[in-house]
C-alpha cells in the first residue's frame, strides 16, 4: 500500500517526493512506513533525518508487525534516510576543513 497515494494517510499537507518520502515544514524527508500493531491494527512506523542520524519513530508503546512487502518499504526507506544523513555528515566534514 502506497501512503502517498491513500486519501486517509498521515501524510496529511507534506509535499511527496520522488523517493517516497514527504518533507517536513524544514526541508528533512520523512518517510511513513505502514504496518500492524500486535492486533493487527493499521499504524505507522516513522522514519526521519536529523542531521547525520536516522530517527526511527515507533508506534507510541506499540509493537509494529511488518509483512514481508512492508519489510521492503522499510528497507528503501531506510536506505534513503541512511544515504540523506551521509550527505549531511560529509557535508558537516568538508566545512570543518575549510
Amino acid at each position: 500500500m502506497d501512503w502517498t497515494t491513500r486519501e486517509d494517510t498521515p501524510t496529511g499537507d507534506f509535499p511527496v517526493v520522488g523517493d517516497g518520502s514527504v518533507r517536513l515544514a524544514d526541508d528533512r524527508p520523512m518517510w511513513l512506513v505502514e504496518c500492524r500493531d500486535i492486533a493487527n491494527r493499521p499504524c505507522v512506523v516513522t522514519v526521519l533525518v536529523d542531521g547525520d542520524r536516522v530517527v526511527i519513530v515507533g508506534p507510541p508503546g506499540e509493537t509494529a508487525v511488518f509483512s514481508s512487502s512492508e519489510v521492503e518499504t522499510l528497507r528503501n526507506a531506510l536506505r534513503e534516510a541512511a544515504s540523506a544523513a551521509a550527505r549531511h555528515d560529509t557535508a558537516l566534514v568538508a566545512g570543518r576543513q575549510r
